[in-house]
């Protein structure tokens, strides 16, 4: 039969008799086929974890900070900022600053102060490329972990996050894209972070950290969507 022909014969068939008549389904929700919902992307990944806030008790008195300076051992300070590159590392200088100063009761970091605290991070402990801190359990050479965070992006900015590891994230979660737009990639993975607005600085800080994952190999784009490799 001719399409048009059974196409009439069943709208004749529903005018005639009601009881004949289809009631239209809700539409399903669609997705763009080139992209995976982002809200799913890292969902049950082996390389996420989340990120736990380091918030130690009161170690001392100010006046303990006082006591840094050029070939000065502090040892409290020392054992605060193990502690902290512990607790959250990769960790930037300036948080390591603001986690060492709050634990002597201090809490507004002066830069004469994190610039005393960066120069007495100990000598086994590795700094990166951009002069993030690593425990000793993590090599950024291999590390392909990342850690997620639910909390509001203020309290951990991804200025604060190391780009190993948010080139750790992007690869992840274009992976489990299978094709994804960088933007769409950027945004999916700076609400792993915690964030909800994309900003101009969130977006260079992903960027940055695009380059860096396609400068390794990891990461592709074809015809305008990312792959990992």
């Amino acid at each position: 039969r001719r399409p048009e022909r059974v196409i009439t014969r069943v709208s004749t068939l529903t005018e005639a008799n009601p009881a004949h008549r289809l009631e239209p389904e809700d539409p399903a929700p669609t997705t763009p086929m080139t992209t995976a919902p982002t809200a799913s992307l890292g969902a049950g990944s082996r390389w996420a974890e989340p990120f736990v806030p380091y918030e130690p008790p009161i170690a001392g008195p100010p006046s303990v900070l006082a006591r840094l300076g050029p070939g000065r051992r502090v040892e409290p300070v020392l054992v605060a900022i193990r502690e902290a590159v512990s607790a959250e590392g990769p960790i930037s200088p300036a948080r390591l600053a603001r986690s060492v100063v709050r634990r002597f009761g201090v809490t507004r970091l002066q830069p004469q102060r994190q610039q005393e605290i960066s120069a007495a991070v100990p000598p086994d402990l590795v700094r990166d490329a951009e002069g993030f801190i690593w425990p000793r359990e993590r090599d950024p050479r291999t590390w392909r972990g990342y850690r997620t965070f639910d909390g509001p992006a203020r309290d951990r900015p991804l200025e604060d996050v190391a780009l190993r590891e948010l080139a750790n994230a992007l690869t992840d979660l274009a992976q489990g894209a299978m094709g994804i737009t960088p933007e769409d990639l950027f945004r999916a993975t700076h609400r792993s972070f915690g964030g909800t607005r994309l900003t101009e600085g969130a977006r260079a800080r992903c960027q940055d950290a695009f380059r860096l994952a396609v400068a390794e190999d990891r990461l592709d784009v074809v015809a305008g969507l990312v792959k990992a490799r």
